[in-house]
């Protein structure tokens, strides 16, 4: 018996692939749509999203890494100048800061009642001394401005020393911390009269000569003495810190703490005297 042919076969198994749809067509009408293609349907549905939700999860991320990657320029550039923004402000703020604090240094200049009524110069210090045995300081004012060698030098607080040496525009004062240095001065409150001198800048002042059966008030004042004409009466030089009597010597050891704070010094005034002829000095040479 001859085997059947291919091509029969093909027809043949078609015709029964379409004998078949059309039942299960027939089948899912009569079910309104409920029968067994929308359960192929559903349950096709439910294999394929959980795959296509990860791929999404999967995606997402590549997606945002992709934007990030895009508008990463954007960022750097809004942070740069946030950052810009910032500084810039900062530096306002300091120089506000800065500017009141100069402010209140030149306004305390114009605080010291005894010195009110004697003509001044103001100036500023523009630098100081590397030595810390010569203790001076420059300011920007010289013989241009009326400033002569021996001319007292205070700031808001008090007394800051003399005028050393000058040129035209600039000046050196020798500050009264500096060892040379010997001011004629009293104690406000027992009016005994003294004379300070420097003891360099880490140490405090000494009061000279000051015999043991003088009393002495705790943070007494100590103050300019105008004795001799080196310097104005009443300018606050600083306050006792320590008195106390050693044996074997003839005056006790009284240690002042000057009112001027020399670290922070930014603003003086030169107390100037001025003759027929011009500017004078008070003094011309050092108290012995």
């Amino acid at each position: 018996m001859a085997a059947p042919r291919s091509g029969q076969r093909s027809r043949f198994t078609v015709m029964v692939l379409v004998m078949v749809c059309l039942t299960l067509i027939t089948i899912d009408t009569k079910a309104n749509g409920g029968g067994v293609l929308m359960t192929i349907r559903s349950n096709a549905r439910d294999v394929l999203d959980p795959a296509q939700a990860s791929l999404g999860q999967v995606a997402q991320p590549v997606a945002d890494f992709a934007d990030g990657l895009v508008n990463a320029g954007d960022l750097k550039g809004e942070n740069r100048r946030l950052r810009e923004e910032n500084g810039r402000l900062q530096g306002e703020v300091l120089q506000s800061a800065d500017a009141q604090r100069q402010l209140t240094a030149l306004l305390d200049l114009n605080k010291l009642e005894v010195v009110k009524d004697i003509p001044r110069v103001a100036a500023r210090v523009v630098n100081t001394a590397p030595s810390n045995v010569q203790l001076t300081v420059e300011i920007d004012r010289g013989t241009d401005d009326g400033v002569a060698t021996g001319m007292p030098v205070v700031a808001g607080s008090g007394l800051v020393g003399r005028i050393a040496s000058t040129s035209g525009s600039r000046s050196v004062v020798r500050l009264i911390t500096d060892p040379e240095m010997n001011v004629a001065a009293r104690l406000a409150a027992s009016g005994v009269l003294t004379s300070v001198k420097g003891n360099g800048a880490a140490a405090l002042l000494r009061a000279q000569e000051i015999k043991p059966d003088q009393p002495i008030g705790e943070n007494e004042a100590v103050v300019t003495s105008a004795i001799g004409g080196n310097y104005p009466d009443s300018i606050p030089i600083g306050r006792v810190v320590k008195a106390e009597a050693v044996a074997g010597v003839s005056y006790q050891r009284v240690e002042v703490e000057p009112v001027t704070d020399f670290g922070r010094l930014e603003f003086v005034s030169v107390l100037v005297r001025r003759g027929p002829n011009g500017p004078t000095a008070r003094v011309t040479a050092e108290e012995p």
